[in-house]
C-alpha cells in the first residue's frame, strides 16, 4: 500500500507559506477574547488565555461552561478541532484530493459519522443540550477571522462548516479509534491486514499513537498522597488537548486537559479529587464460520472528492468513490481470513454508544460509567485514598502507591 503523505505535502506547503507571512498571520493577528456574550447566554462568560497557553473559564451556569468550553476550543485550538473533524466524517479527500481518498475510505467502512448521529439521538434531553451549548461556542469561535486566517486554511481554501452536537462525538469515536487496542496477531488474511495498515496511516498520519504507555500513578509520603500523570500520544506538534481551568457555581472548580474538538477531559482535578485515564478502547477479533449469520450482508460507503485548492486556483472535483465492506447486524465488520474462513472485528465504536455522560459526570464529582472507552484510570481522593479502575494487568502495586 502507497504510504499516506497528504499530510506532509500539506505541511511543507504551511511552512513554506509560514515562513513568508509569519509577521501577517501572527503577529497581527487580533488577542484572543478576553469576555465573551453568545446568544442565550445566561451571563457573561469570561476566557481568559495565560502565557504558557491554559485557558480560564468562568461561568455562571453549566451550559454557559459548555458554550464557553466550545469558544476556547474554537478560538485555542481551531485546527486540530478542524482536521479531526475532517477526518471523522471521512472528508479529507475535499481538502486533500486523491490523497486522502484511502483514509476516507477507510473511515467511511467505520460509520463515525453515523453511529455519532444515532448515539447523539439517543442521549437524553440534558446531555443533548450541553453538546448543543458546547457546538454554540465552537461555531461562534470558528466565525472569527483570525480563524479564517490560520495558514491551513488560507493555503488549502478549507470551507468551514458548521459545528453540529454530533461533530463532538464523530471525534470522540475517531479518537477511539486511535486509541484501539486489539489482540490480533493470529489473522493473517490480506483483508483483515490491509484494513491494519491503513488505520496506522491514519495514525502515523496525525502522529497520534502510543496511548498504551500513558501512565498514572499515586504514592503516599509523609502522609500526603502525589498524584502523577503522564500522556503518551505519539510526536505530534500539533496540540490536540487543551489545558482548561473552570470556575463556576454550578460545578466543582475543576482544571484539566480536554481533547481538541470535544469538553471532554482524560484529566482532572476538582477540589474533592483527580484523575487520570488511560485512552484505551479495545476491540476483539474473533473467527467467523461464515459472513453471512443472522442477515449479515455487503455494505457500501462512499467518499466525495469536493473542492481541492491548487496554487490561486481551486477546481471542483465531481467524483465518488465506492467502498464495500461487509458487516453483520450488530455492526460488527467481517474479513476474509481465507476462501473458508471469516473473522469479525467487535469493537464498541460500531454501536451506538459514546462516553459523553461519563466524561460529564467527571467534571460534576459524580461515578462514570465509560462504553466507547475501557475506562482505565486513577483515582484519587482529596483524603488522599486512591482507586483504581482498570484490570489486574493494567496496574501495579508498589510500597505505598499504585501504577495504572
Amino acid at each position: 500500500m502507497r504510504p499516506l503523505s497528504f499530510f506532509a505535502a500539506a505541511l511543507a506547503t504551511i511552512v513554506t507559506t509560514i515562513l513568508g507571512l509569519w509577521f501577517f498571520a501572527y503577529e497581527l493577528s487580533p488577542a484572543p477574547v478576553a469576555r465573551i456574550t453568545l446568544p442565550d447566554m445566561e451571563a457573561d462568560a469570561a476566557v481568559r488565555v495565560f502565557e504558557d497557553g491554559v485557558v480560564s473559564i468562568e461561568a455562571s451556569g453549566t451550559l454557559d461552561v459548555y458554550r464557553a468550553l466550545g469558544f476556547a476550543q474554537g478560538s485555542e485550538r481551531p485546527w486540530a478541532s478542524l482536521i479531526l473533524r475532517q477526518a471523522a466524517l471521512a472528508r479529507l479527500s475535499t481538502w486533500f484530493g486523491d490523497e486522502g481518498v484511502v483514509v476516507d475510505g477507510h473511515v467511511a467502512t467505520l460509520r463515525l459519522a453515523r453511529t455519532a448521529q444515532s448515539a447523539y439521538a439517543d442521549l437524553d434531553a440534558e446531555a443533548q443540550s450541553r453538546l448543543q451549548a458546547f457546538a454554540h461556542g465552537m461555531n461562534a469561535a470558528l466565525q472569527q477571522d483570525r480563524v479564517a486566517r490560520l495558514d491551513p486554511v488560507v493555503v488549502l481554501r478549507a470551507d468551514i462548516q458548521p459545528w453540529e452536537p454530533w461533530h463532538t462525538l464523530a471525534i470522540e469515536r475517531l479518537f477511539a479509534w486511535l486509541t484501539m487496542d486489539v489482540d490480533d496477531e493470529s489473522v493473517t488474511g490480506e483483508e483483515y491486514r490491509t484494513f491494519m495498515d491503513v488505520r496506522a496511516s491514519l495514525q502515523n498520519s496525525f502522529y497520534l499513537a502510543g496511548f498504551d504507555r500513558s501512565a498514572a500513578w499515586a504514592f503516599r509520603r509523609n502522609d500526603v498522597t502525589y498524584f502523577h500523570y503522564r500522556l503518551v500520544h505519539g510526536r505530534s506538534a500539533l496540540p490536540f488537548f487543551l489545558d482548561v481551568s473552570i470556575a463556576s457555581p454550578a460545578m466543582p472548580r475543576l482544571s484539566g486537559l480536554a481533547i481538541a474538538g470535544t469538553p471532554f477531559f482524560l484529566a482532572g482535578r476538582t477540589d474533592d479529587e483527580a484523575w487520570g485515564i488511560i485512552p484505551i478502547s479495545t476491540a476483539r477479533v474473533e473467527p467467523s464460520t461464515s459472513w453471512r449469520p443472522d442477515g449479515a450482508r455487503v455494505a457500501i460507503a462512499t467518499v466525495t472528492l469536493g473542492s481541492i485548492a491548487s496554487g490561486r486556483w481551486t477546481r471542483s472535483v465531481v467524483d465518488e468513490r465506492v467502498v464495500p465492506f461487509r458487516v453483520d447486524p450488530r455492526g460488527y465488520q467481517v474479513f476474509a481470513e481465507n476462501d473458508s474462513a471469516f473473522v469479525r472485528l467487535r469493537w464498541p465504536g460500531f454501536t451506538d454508544v459514546t462516553d459523553a455522560r461519563a466524561f460529564h459526570a467527571l467534571m460534576v464529582g459524580d461515578e462514570p460509567v465509560f462504553r466507547l472507552q475501557d475506562g482505565i484510570m486513577l483515582n484519587v481522593a482529596r483524603s488522599g485514598v486512591w482507586t483504581a479502575d482498570a484490570a489486574g494487568d493494567w496496574q501495579r502495586r508498589f510500597s505505598g502507591g499504585v501504577l495504572v
